[in-house]
């Protein structure tokens, strides 16, 4: 009964953590009409200090952000700025529905990693799956046949660096905790774009009413991160998987009657095969662990 309790627990804390992700979403979509994805990130992740250590309080205090490898901490720090500063650039540029789509294909891109760094060995089905799931990619590219879109490229590259810091903290796991990851990440971007805001792009000014939004985004944002983090500490990844799905349903909605954004037949087709390919993805992979 504790089991089922908990998984459902987990459930929840899940849903919350990705419709927290789906709002800042919304809210920096809004903002980056006006701000840079660099400044937005600063004041992001500098208000997101507030739930962080709320968070660490309660958790025991900073004897969680011991860490035995600061070079991995730097490591992963970079690759979650550069993560962040990408998807935020492709959510000015893209619909939500099209943003959403391409970084779906995360567990693709993270089980074709698995194999060329962690040499870990998959079934043909897996293979025929990720094959399936880059089809659904391509089409929503459409390379040669598209007019040429930055903002794609840049979300594929935010997709391409997550999976990799995915495969970088399953990899050091055992002797990193996800709060000190988390610490790290934070610090390293708060130090990176700050300089970067104030010293190189140059600080553009808020008003009172888009402080106040910036302000929620940096609390839903690292919610959002420490949400999923409880969540897939409570039960096993391929039991919260499929909560991600509410997320790219609610953006394809969203974006339609907030945005009036309206996705073409690919975006649609494109997204089924993924959503397929990640779906049985997961599938192979709860049963690999049977």
């Amino acid at each position: 009964m504790n089991s089922i309790y908990q998984n459902y627990s987990a459930v929840i804390i899940c849903t919350f953590g990705w419709i927290c992700y789906l709002i800042n979403d919304l809210l920096i979509k809004h903002l980056s009409v006006t701000f840079s994805s660099v400044q937005l990130n600063f004041f992001n992740f500098s208000f997101g200090l507030i739930p962080f250590f709320i968070f660490l309080y309660y958790k025991g205090g900073f004897k969680n952000l011991r860490t035995k490898n600061y070079k991995i901490q730097i490591l992963s720090s970079l690759i979650r700025l550069l993560t962040t500063i990408c998807f935020f650039y492709a959510i000015s540029t893209l619909p939500l529905a099209e943003l959403y789509s391409v970084f779906f294909s995360i567990p693709i891109f993270v089980s074709l990693l698995s194999i060329i760094l962690l040499k870990e060995k998959i079934s043909f089905k897996t293979v025929v799956y990720i094959f399936i799931g880059f089809v659904g990619v391509l089409i929503i590219f459409r390379p040669g046949f598209k007019e040429f879109s930055p903002g794609l490229y840049v979300a594929l590259l935010a997709v391409s660096a997550y999976s990799l810091l995915h495969i970088l903290v399953r990899k050091h796991s055992n002797t990193e905790s996800p709060i000190a990851f988390t610490f790290y990440q934070i610090s390293l971007a708060i130090i990176v774009t700050g300089i970067l805001t104030f010293f190189v792009f140059g600080f553009k000014s808020y008003t009172m009413s888009q402080l106040i939004l910036n302000f929620i985004c940096g609390i839903l944002h690292i919610g959002a991160i420490l949400s999923l983090m409880i969540a897939y500490q409570m039960a096993e990844a391929h039991k919260l998987a499929y909560v991600q799905y509410i997320q790219i349903f609610l953006g394809f909605i969203l974006g339609y009657l907030i945005f009036n954004e309206v996705p073409g037949i690919f975006i649609y087709l494109g997204c089924s095969l993924i959503l397929i390919s990640v779906t049985f993805i997961v599938k192979e992979a709860k049963n690999s662990r049977l």
